[in-house]
């Protein structure tokens, strides 16, 4: 059913620590019925992660997760990942700029500002892997319908696959943009996805 007029169906008011300089993202999972909103902590601590019943969503974040920057930093060497473009705040932390889930709702994917791909445990916020664009600086990602892979495009026009379990590369391609890409989805059903560049020929 479609609405005359644009009517606000709540407002959520985020914990008062949570003014750091980052803008807060907000994100359905596939089922419509849980939607999450990531927000700084103050000081560069990290980032709040709250999932919400859409159903019950005045009762409060049913799930308060932590992604914490000594975290995201003990990741980086676990996974010996170097930040391919350095945080401009003072202690490291990574300005995250997206957040999505996969079609189950157990793994969260973030993107961050500097270029590297957060893959998380839905349900305890822990990282479970940590990738890096193979040329250039990653700026969006997605999850493939299967579950299995991630998709990363970068600003030198490749696009990145990358197995999740085994946290491998899989394919690079190329030659299908000449500029950064700027828009990457993959088809839910279908084995299709669509990248987008601002060059066109």
């Amino acid at each position: 059913q479609t609405c005359a007029l644009p009517i606000c169906m709540a407002k959520l008011d985020l914990p008062p620590q949570a003014n750091g300089q980052g803008k807060p993202h907000g994100v359905f999972d596939s089922t419509g019925m849980v939607f999450s909103i990531m927000a700084e902590m103050d000081g560069g601590k990290g980032n709040y992660i709250n999932l919400y019943d859409a159903r019950n969503y005045q009762g409060g974040a049913f799930s308060e997760l932590k992604l914490e920057t000594k975290d995201v930093q003990d990741a980086l060497k676990t996974h010996r990942v170097d930040v391919p473009f350095p945080s401009s705040k003072e202690n490291g932390a990574l300005t995250l700029n997206k957040i999505s889930f996969n079609e189950s709702g157990n793994r969260i994917l973030v993107q961050s500002e500097e270029g590297l791909t957060l893959v998380l445990d839905g349900y305890e916020g822990t990282i479970q892997r940590v990738f890096n664009s193979s040329s250039g600086k990653g700026i969006v990602s997605c999850f493939t319908p299967d579950e299995k892979s991630v998709l990363i495009g970068s600003d030198s026009g490749i696009i990145d696959v990358y197995n999740i379990q085994s946290g491998l590369s899989q394919k690079h391609l190329t030659g299908h943009h000449t500029g950064p890409v700027t828009g990457l989805v993959c088809n839910p059903k279908y084995q299709q996805f669509a990248s987008s560049c601002t060059n066109t020929w």
